[in-house]
């Protein structure tokens, strides 16, 4: 199976990826590569003027900083090019949860799974 190439943002729950990604965007791959803001590279924005220039760290850079995830009134972004990473073949994630009791056995199971697992395959640096 070959790896998946996706982008450091995360599943767009109630909001298109241009609204999770103008808002920051944190998700279940934050911990390992960023918010979503910090994956884009650049941006294309008609401004108020009604002109379209690109936002990157070389282009704009004031407006590329204020759009990744500073929210509003900076102008209607059109395009947006994020950073990729390799994630996969497989992949682990969500909200899992035990009664309060079990937390012993639970906590232990996730020390041995944590300890065996291959560095690349751990969300936390």
């Amino acid at each position: 199976m070959r790896p998946r190439i996706d982008e450091a943002p995360d599943s767009p729950i109630d909001r298109g990826v241009a609204g999770l990604t103008l808002g920051g965007g944190i998700g279940y791959l934050t911990r390992r590569w960023g918010w979503t803001a910090d994956n884009v590279v650049g941006m294309d924005v008609v401004t108020a003027e009604a002109r379209l220039v690109r936002a990157s760290s070389d282009e704009n850079a004031d407006l590329f900083w204020g759009l990744r995830g500073g929210g509003g009134n900076f102008g209607v972004v059109t395009g947006i090019d994020f950073m990729l990473h390799r994630v996969g073949p497989e992949m682990v994630g969500g909200a899992v949860a035990w009664p309060a009791s079990e937390a012993p056995r639970v906590l232990e199971l996730f020390r041995t799974l944590a300890d065996e697992a291959r560095p690349s395959s751990r969300s936390l640096r």
